[in-house]
């Protein structure tokens, strides 16, 4: 379009009907207009990028913020509780947000309940095979898999989150797998 306005003016410019000043005027009259327009453009959307940002607490887009609850479960002592404040906070500002904070809680409460059928079911498990094995002294071999259920449990634990708040950076929710569907 603009190629074509250029176009037109030196046409007339050519064929005489403008002046080597007008068209000189009307040029540069039409490359300011173009560049103010390119400033508006730039700057409507650098107020729309701000506006979703102010939303947010910590003035964190929202592919930031969901990554950071992601990101925080793994942090020792506050990633049970801070995600959730976050999520709290900000559910009504995002859909996005809201959505991934129930994957969250989710995720967190499955964790829970598998923390507690581990301990009521693998701790009896450790403790009768531990006693049997004295005799024998090969501890390792009779409760190895509950061992091995132990570190895919905590691996599963380190690597969900990580791999929520890499999606997230993304703009992405995700339902963590093995999450039972508590909160909809």
């Amino acid at each position: 379009m603009e190629e074509n306005k250029l176009k037109v003016l030196e046409e007339l410019h050519s064929s005489g009907i403008l002046s080597d000043d007008e068209f000189e005027r009307s040029k540069e009259k039409f490359r300011q207009s173009e560049t103010f327009k390119n400033q508006d453009e730039t700057s409507s959307r650098e107020d729309e990028t701000s506006k979703k940002s102010e939303d947010l607490p910590l003035n964190l887009s929202e592919n930031a913020y969901l990554a950071l609850m992601s990101f925080l479960i793994i942090v020792p002592k506050i990633g049970w509780f801070l995600p959730i404040i976050l999520w709290i906070i900000a559910k009504n500002k995002s859909e996005k947000v809201d959505a991934q904070g129930k994957y969250i809680c989710n995720w967190m409460i499955t964790y829970f309940l598998v923390s507690i059928a581990f301990m009521i079911f693998g701790a009896p498990v450790l403790l009768i095979n531990s006693f049997s094995s004295l005799s024998t002294f090969n501890i390792f071999s009779n409760f190895s898999g509950v061992l091995l259920l132990g570190a895919i449990f905590s691996l599963w634990i380190f690597v969900v989150p990580i791999i929520g708040a890499i999606k997230g950076l993304s703009g992405e929710t995700w339902k963590y797998p093995l999450s039972l569907q508590i909160l909809k």
